[in-house]
């Protein structure tokens, strides 16, 4: 069970620096910023996952994904 749970932080913090990257060529990209925020969250940055989704709310506040996930992670 641990030998599983370190594969699936490796693989996301795999993923956080790929998107990090990704977000570098397209700041403005909401799918790579919730994506990073995801594996973010994944990993336990809850942090990092809250003040990404906060400002993704901000650009579209409407965005009904945005608001289940901020508020799944508030109560994390």
């Amino acid at each position: 069970m641990r030998r599983r749970q370190h594969v699936r932080d490796a693989v996301a913090e795999k993923a956080i620096k790929q998107y990090r990257k990704e977000l570098l060529t397209d700041p403005d990209s909401p799918m790579i910023a919730s994506l990073y925020a995801d594996q973010s969250l994944a990993v336990g940055n809850f942090d990092e996952a809250l003040a990404i989704y906060r400002q993704l709310l901000v650009e579209q506040p409407g965005n009904p994904t945005y608001h289940l996930t901020l508020g799944h992670v508030m109560k994390t």
